[in-house]
């Protein structure tokens, strides 16, 4: 029942903002008939609605269902405040990637370059959370950034680039937190966040 109401609610504009965001905590406790009962609108939302779908055991959730979703792996946060440091380090990347500006980007990155493997997956971690307050902050009206501290960088993106090109560095983001576990040169991984970034948000 409550799967079928989401469904009938997502199809009413919403009365106040922009968007519609649904979040659906434990998708994976949800039975086979109420995954097929979204099974439509989750296939073709309006353009207004959002869903997203947390589950800790993604694999019990229908084929049908997975294969129109956009699959993030997270892990609970660490214990502790984001380290300021490291987040100062962030921010000329995301202010050059609001202006498009390549060099400017590829200048930022490199300053990542020194961090040993674990720094540098954290700094993957805490950007693509930016890039999540990016993509929330006028989807989402009234959710508070995980970032407070890079709300400005955060809300200019937000401005200039658009959230299937935020979406696409996110990803890029995760892939390259996932190559520096396997020992991969921080050197190289900045190269390449800098060149597969500016590559993502020209498209």
């Amino acid at each position: 029942d409550a799967a079928r109401a989401i469904r009938d609610e997502a199809y009413i504009r919403p009365n106040e903002g922009g968007r519609k965001v649904f979040l659906i905590r434990h998708a994976d406790h949800m039975n086979p008939a109420a995954q097929n009962a979204l099974l439509k609108v989750l296939e073709e939302p309006p353009r207004d609605v959002f869903f997203i779908l947390t589950a800790v055991q993604p694999g019990v959730i229908l084929q049908t269902i997975r294969s129109r979703c956009t699959i993030y792996h997270l892990e609970p946060p660490a214990e502790g405040a984001p380290d300021d440091a490291m987040l100062d380090q962030l921010a000329p990347f995301l202010r050059a990637m609001t202006e498009r500006d390549e060099y400017r980007m590829a200048v930022a990155a490199q300053n990542l370059a020194k961090l040993n493997k674990t720094e540098f997956r954290a700094a993957m971690a805490l950007l693509t959370t930016a890039l999540r307050d990016a993509i929330m902050a006028d989807s989402a009206p009234g959710i508070e950034p995980l970032l407070p501290q890079l709300q400005p960088e955060t809300l200019a993106l937000r401005r200039r680039i658009p959230t299937k090109k935020l979406l696409a560095t996110a990803e890029l983001c995760a892939v390259l937190r996932e190559r520096a576990s396997r020992n991969a040169s921080s050197g190289v991984q900045c190269t390449v966040l800098a060149a597969g970034a500016h590559q993502q948000i020209i498209r």
